[in-house]
C-alpha cells in the first residue's frame, strides 16, 4: 500500500509541475539509489496505463463532490492543441475557488456542440439547471448564439458575461484597417520584432563584453 501511495503521489507531483510522465524513465536510477521505495516506481507506460487513470478518477471524484449541487459560475473557452484539434476547457467557480473541471475534444465547434457539452458536464457534476448563475465566454458569434439559443431557454436565470479583454481586442483589430493608424501599426510591429529578438541581442552583448572585458560587466 505504501508503494502505491508513493507512485500516485509521484504522478500528482509530475502533473502539478507539468512534467511529462515519460521523463520518469530518466529518474529511475536516481529513485532506486536514494529513495526507500524508489525501486517500486515503474516506467512511464505502466504509470500511464495503470496508475494515471486511478489518480485522475480520484481527482475527478473530489471535484464532483465539491461542486455537487452548487450555484456555480461557468467559464468556457475553445482553443486548439498542438495537433490542431479543437479543445474546449470548462471551469467552475464557487466561493473563490476556480477549478478546471472538463477538457473536451470536439470535431465541430458551434453553438449546438458547445451547448450540448456544457449541459452534459453539468449533469455529470449533479448540478441542476436551476443553479448556475453566470456564464463567462469570449465574444465569438457562436458563443453568443450558444447562450441565446441553447442555454438561456433551459437556464433562464443564467447571465452571460462576454470577456472584456476579447471585446477590447476585437475593437483594436478594427482600428488596423484605418489609414490614419498605419504609422502606429508599423511602429507596434517593429516593437514586437524587437522583443522577439531581444534575448538574442542580450546574449550577443554579454558574450562580447565577457570576451573583451573580463570584469564581468554585462551591459551593452
Amino acid at each position: 500500500e505504501s508503494k502505491k501511495e508513493v507512485i500516485e503521489d509521484l504522478i500528482k507531483a509530475f502533473s502539478l509541475a507539468n512534467i511529462p510522465l515519460e521523463k520518469v524513465n530518466h529518474l529511475l536510477p536516481f529513485f532506486k539509489k536514494y529513495l526507500k521505495e524508489g525501486g517500486a516506481i515503474p516506467q512511464a507506460p505502466t504509470l500511464r496505463q495503470i496508475y494515471l487513470p486511478r489518480v485522475f478518477n480520484n481527482h475527478l471524484s473530489l471535484l464532483q463532490s465539491y461542486f455537487n449541487q452548487k450555484p456555480v459560475a461557468i467559464i468556457m473557452d475553445e482553443t486548439t492543441d498542438d495537433c490542431s484539434r479543437s479543445v474546449v476547457n470548462t471551469l467552475f467557480v464557487f466561493h473563490q475557488n476556480t477549478k478546471l473541471v472538463s477538457v473536451n475534444f470536439l470535431e465541430r465547434v458551434n453553438n449546438s456542440t458547445m451547448g450540448g457539452t456544457l449541459l452534459s458536464i453539468l449533469s455529470d457534476f449533479n448540478i441542476p439547471f436551476t443553479l448556475p448563475i453566470l456564464f463567462l465566454s469570449d465574444s465569438a458569434a457562436y458563443m453568443k448564439k450558444c447562450y441565446r439559443e441553447a442555454l438561456k431557454p433551459i437556464m433562464p436565470q443564467l447571465i452571460h458575461v462576454p470577456c472584456c479583454a476579447h471585446i477590447i481586442n476585437l475593437i483594436g483589430d478594427t482600428w488596423r484597417t484605418f489609414s490614419d493608424f498605419s504609422l502606429l501599426k508599423t511602429l507596434l510591429s517593429k516593437i514586437k520584432e524587437t522583443f522577439v529578438h531581444f534575448a538574442d541581442i542580450i546574449f550577443a552583448c554579454a558574450t562580447v563584453n565577457e570576451f573583451y572585458f573580463p570584469i564581468h560587466s554585462y551591459t551593452c
